[in-house]
């Protein structure tokens, strides 16, 4: 990448305009009273923010004495840190600072003493200046282009932000000298290309250091008197018009954007390596604010999940990770538009829209330091702490995301194919992903999740995988076959052992089935037939074919009839065993072999392995100071304001569920009870949270500990959360296998400002269940069984007010047999009535699973539908070991189905309303309009023919010229659907086609897309700023957002912001679609009195009970079934007898009577019931 240049950089000689002005130059700061106005009004004022502290409200800028006056003029009072007027001795104190010649001899010294791993590149045109922008790589076989991630660092961009190359330039050194000497470096230099540019802006460098201290930009002639474009307002992405204001276009301004896009050498340099190599993440730094910023800059928009998640999560951690110069907080975290001001053209939109990065920028220092700190005192101090900084990220690097190569099927040579994520619609204008054309590389950052990866190349058949994300790289090649041409791809290789443990593992010992996945990557296949072979000597292969037959194009078959293997005895626990499995069929392959690594243990998957819904107070300590951590209903309303409900159920923990944490400074810290994982090893944490605390101050964190006081950090972060958010974070591994680990979830208040706080639900711990002596009898699956006409209604579902039996399997991660089983079932919901509640168990062999024995639990529902019902079950058996899961049913069945689908080709009675004067809402054929050339109105509707209608606002011909007078929305139009009861939904999914269209900007012209739980209180779903005049489609999770309730409604709002900008929008074939729950009524038939018990009443001692059993009574033309019976005890057979139970079979186990005799007696009486009466006992 990248060729040399011959010409020297000299140092700029100033012309005369520039030569020491009388003009002198101040940095100040204006302390505001409501910030985002007056920001506004700053801004309006042609005048650059360099840094805004939301603490303080204070913003800071460094102005010339006319931007001085004019400031107090507007009414400021700003506050004069200190002079900046450029003098030599201020040009003499930035010598110790390296300047753009010296950044650039840094490079090649690096090459010098590192040639094996580090190489000198250079951008392919150099500056107008005539200067070389030269940057380092660093990786093991450097002068190679491996198939292997990539990360981009960039410094100084702008000029006058001398610190940021220092960070660049530590960096260099500290990778090249600690290579073979420190174990983390070494891995990143091996599996990664480092990318380092640390001086991007020369030319303005060198000004800086010789003219003028205070300039910014780069030094293009205008043409007009004036010089230079800022180099990051320049990136072809949302720049200038298409942008939102972010940027000037007076050639005179700091954030001067460029005559048009990418037009400047140095950005051309930067955009062309971005692409040429693709960096999977990539950092920019500048000063000053202490801040991590991420794409995108302009309000609202920020990336689309799971990108959004990924820059949170990665960002969270960043700024986490860098301490402030003061010492008393962190950096900040957040878009440049939440945190700054709106930007446009910048370099993290571009990287991340059309490169593809993950992107950052880190703003260094603090607004007491400014643009050049003192070297001496502030040089080695922030270097240091921004180190902490980038060695995250490049640890990151290793951890969740998706990798691979894209290659021809037939041909094997690599594609530069379009890669992506079935989950993911971009809706900013963002470019496709590809591999890197010279090996078809590919890597993906992810946060943990479940995702549906895909390829596609024109030519080829498009190919998708399924990939589960954790704490590393998951392999995933595609290989991509021609159109015309066939192969078959391995997918899955199930693992049936039903007939032994039924764990889906392979276990020394275990016969087993493979049922082997074919999945016809090009044309149809016929004739589908494959063969395991392996050369494990722990694997014997009992039948090695495998049919399919016929496999359509694109399609996946399971086998019909599987592989059979036996894993020897001697098998060692952990072992992987290569097995390759070889296609074939009536067609000629391109691709026809498969292979994977199956593990060979007697351990399982188990997730999870440990939970707490918090369904019940579980009573974890909670320490620190007033309106900390609470458990309970959150009593948010929703956005960063907190949650307004639980994830699941009704009870959260939280800090102070009513409002804000407290501000007296201080800890607030919640400890769980002791968590016993004996017999896991590999645990991760799982659990939901809503998290938003002060940035850069009041720190999260979550802490683990194997004794109870001390404990250990596992994450510290900040939050922006507007919603549940599933995190998972990998535990240590010296929690594996211990019988008592505690949880810690902290929130630290440093005495300023709150925000909602810090917010769980669902916390589980997952991993791999080995077999140990001291293992556990816990919960793995149930089943209903309503079939009984006496009872249910035989729909196959639990139903609201049915009486059910219930098998409950339980999994022994034990390594020996348990026997002489019994379970306990009980539930805190008042509404549910247990009849049957003990049941018992055959023996379970090490590792195996076995099912309750008839007849099983039985219960009796509530009469709410959706409702999900808390068990907890008790296991015991003869060792005496107590064994407690807890598990959920609900109440009903999802059924998958659509709330509202409309196609727009009629009028299905959407309401208009808002206070437009021009412009509103209307229903019918669009009718194209433009303005200056540009589309406004769509010409057509999104539905295929013959489809014509659509939802427009006003659909009449808009005139071209400024300002408009009638065509364009004049006020706020808003579309509100017809009322639509969705509380039956469990999730629900929207999807829409919109237009959006606005011109002539800036102007704070919207879309705002709203949902609302009650009809009156709205919570946004997306708000649309930028220009998308082109139908674009859509898709939101509204369950994520809200509560479907019965009163559930959904708005598009159009506002004009006013200004002489235009604006239009369209919507089209939108539908809402979920799981609903569904429930059948059930009415109980009427019966005949039952027969009596009589004299068939058994009572057997045990060691944990008594069982009572006896004879259900016989049916006859006058007598029904018995559906329930009364047992009363007494300890006098002459009365007094009370109620104990209501079984529903003829079983009962009386609980807390056994054991050392006390003397006591007891008698029982047992009566036969249904709903015609009951009988003598």
């Amino acid at each position: 990448f990248g060729a040399s240049f011959a010409a020297a950089p000299t140092p700029e000689t100033p012309p005369a305009e520039h030569a020491l002005s009388a003009e002198r130059y101040f940095r100040v700061a204006v302390e505001l009273t409501d910030p985002p106005a007056e920001l506004a009004r700053i801004t309006a004022m042609g005048l650059l923010i360099d840094a805004f502290k939301a603490r303080s409200a204070t913003a800071y800028l460094t102005v010339g004495q006319g931007e001085l006056a004019a400031l107090r003029a507007a009414g400021f009072d700003p506050l004069v840190l200190e002079e900046t007027t450029p003098t030599a001795d201020g040009l003499d104190a930035l010598s110790n600072y390296h300047d753009e010649a010296e950044s650039d001899a840094e490079i090649d010294r690096v090459v010098s003493e590192h040639p094996a791993i580090a190489q000198r590149l250079e951008y392919p045109s150099p500056t107008e200046g005539g200067r070389v922008v030269g940057l380092l790589k660093i990786s093991d076989n450097v002068d190679q282009d491996e198939a292997e991630p990539r990360i981009l660092f960039v410094s100084q961009h702008h000029a006058r932000e001398v610190m940021t190359p220092e960070a660049l330039i530590d960096m260099m050194d500290y990778l090249t000298d600690n290579y073979g000497i420190d174990p983390e470096v070494t891995e990143w230099v091996d599996n990664y290309q480092i990318y380092i540019v640390p001086c991007h802006n020369p030319d303005g460098t060198n000004y800086v250091f010789n003219v003028n201290s205070n300039w910014r930009k780069n030094r293009r002639d205008n043409g007009d008197g004036t010089f230079g474009v800022d180099p990051n307002r320049n990136y072809p992405y949302l720049w200038g018009p298409d942008g939102c204001g972010g940027s000037s276009g007076v050639t005179s301004s700091d954030t001067y954007r460029g005559p048009s896009a990418n037009s400047e050498p140095e950005t051309q340099g930067l955009t062309d390596l971005a692409l040429s190599v693709h960096p999977s993440i990539s950092l920019t730094y500048h000063t000053y604010s202490e801040l991590v910023l991420h794409p995108f800059g302009c309000q609202p928009n920020k990336p689309d999940d799971p990108d959004l998640r990924a820059h949170r999560d990665l960002g969270s951690r960043l700024a986490a990770s860098i301490e402030n110069d003061a010492g008393d907080g962190w950096y900040e975290m957040g878009t440049p538009y939440e945190l700054l001001y709106e930007v446009d053209g910048d370099s993290d939109g571009w990287l991340h829209a059309i490169a593809g990065t993950v992107g950052f920028t880190i703003e260094m220092n603090s607004a007491l330091q400014g643009f050049q700190p003192d070297y001496d005192t502030w040089r080695d101090d922030t270097v240091l702490r921004n180190r902490e900084g980038w060695r995250y990220l490049l640890r990151r690097m290793g951890g969740g995301a998706i990798t691979g190569r894209v290659r021809d099927a037939c041909s094997a040579a690599p594609l530069a194919a379009e890669v992506g994520l079935d989950e993911q619609v971009f809706t900013q204008g963002q470019q496709p992903r590809t591999a890197v054309p010279a090996n078809g590389f590919y890597h993906r950052i992810l946060v943990p999740g479940e995702y549906t990866a895909y390829a596609a190349l024109a030519g080829y058949q498009r190919q998708s995988w399924p990939a589960t994300i954790a704490f590393s790289n998951v392999q995933q090649d595609f290989w991509l076959v021609p159109d015309g041409s066939f192969a078959v791809e391995l997918g899955e290789l199930r693992v049936d052992d039903s007939a032994a443990d039924a764990d889906g593992e392979l276990d020394p010992g275990e016969q087993a089935d493979l049922y082997p996945t074919a999945y016809a990557t090009g044309g149809e296949i016929t004739g589908g037939t494959a063969q395991l072979t392996s050369t494990d000597p722990y694997v014997e292969i009992l039948d090695d074919q495998a049919d399919f037959g016929v496999i359509p194009a694109g399609g996946r078959l399971e086998a019909l009839d599987p592989f059979r293997v036996r894993i020897l005895a001697d098998a060692p626990e952990g072992h992987r065993a290569q097995l390759t499995v070889t296609f074939s069929a009536d067609q000629s392959l391109c691709r026809e072999q498969g292979v994977r690594d199956v593990l060979i243990t007697g351990g399982f998957v188990s997730c999870p392995f440990w939970l707490e819904a918090l369904d019940e107070d579980p009573g974890w300590t909670i320490d620190g100071p007033a309106l900390g951590w609470e458990f309970g209903v959150p009593g948010g309303s929703g956005g960063t304001s907190g949650p307004d409900r639980a994830y699941t159920g009704d009870n959260v923990y939280g800090t102070n569920l009513a409002g804000n944490y407290g501000s007296g400074g201080g800890e607030f810290t919640l400890t769980s009870a002791p968590i016993d994982l004996e017999g896991l090893e590999d645990a991760e944490l799982r659990f939901r949270r809503w998290l938003n605390n002060e940035p850069a101050y009041d720190l999260a964190r979550i802490e683990v500990s194997t004794d109870g006081s001390n404990f250990t950090e596992v994450w510290r972060g900040f939050g922006r959360d507007e919603r549940w958010e599933e995190y998972r974070i990998d535990l240590p591994a010296s929690v594996d296998d211990l019988s008592q680990v505690w949880l810690r979830f902290v929130l630290r208040q440093d005495g300023g400002g709150t925000r909602s706080g810090f917010y769980i639900d669902d916390i589980a711990i997952c991993g791999r269940a080995a077999l140990t002596a001291g293992g556990k009898l816990k919960y793995e699956a149930h089943s209903i069984d309503e079939s009984d006409p006496n009872y249910g209604n035989a729909d196959g579902a639990l139903d609201a007010g049915e009486t059910v039996t219930m098998a409950v399997d339980l999994r022994s991660t034990r390594s020996t047999t348990s026997s002489g089983i019994s379970a306990v079932l009980s539930t805190s919901d008042p509404a549910v009535t247990i009849h049957n509640q003990v049941a018992e168990y055959p023996q379970i062999p090490p590792g195996a699973v076995a099912t309750s024995l008839a007849p099983h639990f039985t219960f009796t529902a509530g009469p709410e539908c959706a409702a999900k019902i808390p068990f907890t079950l008790t296991v015991r058996d003869d060792s005496g070991t107590e064994s407690t899961s807890h598990f959920t049913v609900p109440v009903g069945s999802l059924s998958y189905g659509l709330l509202f689908d409309d196609d727009m080709e009629i009028d299905r009675g959407w309401t208009v309303s808002g206070d437009a004067t021009d412009g509103k809402w209307e229903w019918g054929e669009p009718q194209a309009s433009f303005f200056k050339g540009d589309p406004a109105n769509p010409g057509e509707d999104h539905t295929a023919d013959p489809g014509i209608n659509a939802w427009v606002t006003q659909n009449v011909q808009p005139p071209t010229v400024v300002p408009p007078t009638v065509a364009e929305v004049d006020g706020k139009t808003i579309l509100t659907t017809p009322p639509l009861a969705a509380g039956a939904w469990e999730t629900l999914e929207l999807t829409y086609w919109r237009w959006f269209y606005t011109g002539d900007g800036p102007g704070p012209d919207t879309l705002e897309v709203e949902v609302s739980e009650d009809g009156l209180n709205y919570r946004q779903v997306e708000t649309v700023s930028l220009k998308a005049n082109a139908w674009t489609f859509v898709r939101k999770q509204l369950d994520e957002l809200i509560t479907p309730t019965d009163n559930f409604a959904l708005r598009f709002v159009v506002t004009d912001g006013g200004g002489e900008s235009i604006v239009e929008a369209g919507v089209d074939d939108l539908r809402l679609e979920g799981d609903r729950w569904v429930c059948e009524g059930w009415n109980e038939p009427a019966l005949d009195p039952p027969n009596p018990v009589g004299d068939t009443l058994r009572i057997e001692r045990r060691r944990f009970d008594l069982r009572l059993s006896w004879v259900a009574p016989a049916e006859d033309g006058t007598h029904g079934p018995a559906t329930e019976y009364r047992v009363q005890r007494s300890g006098s057979p002459s009365g007094g007898f009370a109620d104990t139970a209501r079984p529903t079979a003829p079983l009962h186990y009386e609980l807390g009577v056994a054991g050392p005799s006390d003397g006591a007696t007891y008698y029982y009486l047992v009566t036969a019931r249904n709903n015609g009466g009951d009988e003598s006992p």
